[in-house]
């Protein structure tokens, strides 16, 4: 009963809590204000899970992408995902070691639902991932994990690396290559950097790569067509902390 009434919140609840990180995303990499901004709120639930909610909107505060989080635990159970732009939403639930998936775009929905795969994770948990395999990567290893994703109705293997280390908003960091296990799906797919702090926590300080935010192509956009996912990116800050004056600027 607990689980359900967690799942029953409304999402109004975030509203009332303080951001525990933000995010100025700029688009592209090399402008030096940002274009977007980002959000990201986390609330423990009654049955000892959390629900994180993550805003992406445009500079005067409307929201452009929503994505909502659900964990039991440590154990993902659901995700929400709401594009206002191109008006397409998604969700995927786990139950029972399945998964389940649902997506709607131009006024179609699909479904699809498959068996629940050992190191499937949100995009949610790759931080929590990169924290519990701290060791292992910077020894030089891979991990591996599979990943949810909810319009392709499926998940996708990708493996994290260390590619450097350096000063990235004047705090020591070290840089992670995020990329598709499958060399056919890494020639079409950008691989990610996931930039986090060396020292403990080993907090997400950057990224750069695809995020859910779309650009117009044309003045009147219209159709799905009519916009681009794009590439660019975002510092990240934790405003419940003492602020780093240096956050936003260009830490390369």
């Amino acid at each position: 009963m607990l689980a359900l009434l967690s799942l029953l919140l409304p999402v109004a609840v975030f509203a009332q809590s303080t951001p525990q990180m933000q995010g100025n995303i700029f688009y592209p990499s090399s402008k030096s204000s940002p274009s977007y901004k980002y959000e990201k709120t986390t609330i423990e639930t009654p049955d000892g899970g959390h629900r994180s909610h993550i805003r992406y909107t445009d500079l005067e505060g409307k929201i452009l992408v929503e994505e909502e989080f659900v964990y039991q635990g440590e154990t993902p159970i659901l995700y929400r995902y709401d594009q206002k732009q191109v008006h397409e939403i998604g969700e995927i639930k786990i139950e029972q070691n399945k998964v389940f998936y649902s997506y709607t775009k131009q006024g179609k929905t699909e479904t699809d639902s498959d068996s629940l795969e050992p190191q499937t994770v949100f995009t949610d948990m790759i931080p929590t991932v990169l924290q519990k395999n701290w060791e292992l990567l910077q020894n030089g290893d891979s991990v591996k994990v599979r990943l949810l994703l909810v319009e392709r109705l499926e998940t996708v293997g990708f493996k994290f690396f260390k590619d450097k280390e350096r000063d990235c908003q004047g705090i020591p960091a070290v840089d992670f290559t995020m990329k598709p296990s499958s060399f056919i799906i890494a020639a079409l797919a950008p691989s990610i950097t996931i930039t986090v702090s060396k020292a403990p926590p080993h907090r997400l300080l950057e990224t750069s790569g695809r995020l859910p935010v779309r650009v117009a192509e044309v003045p009147d956009p219209k159709r799905r067509q009519d916009w681009r996912a794009i590439d660019a990116k975002m510092s990240l800050s934790y405003p419940q902390e003492t602020p780093n004056p240096s956050v936003g600027k260009d830490s390369k």
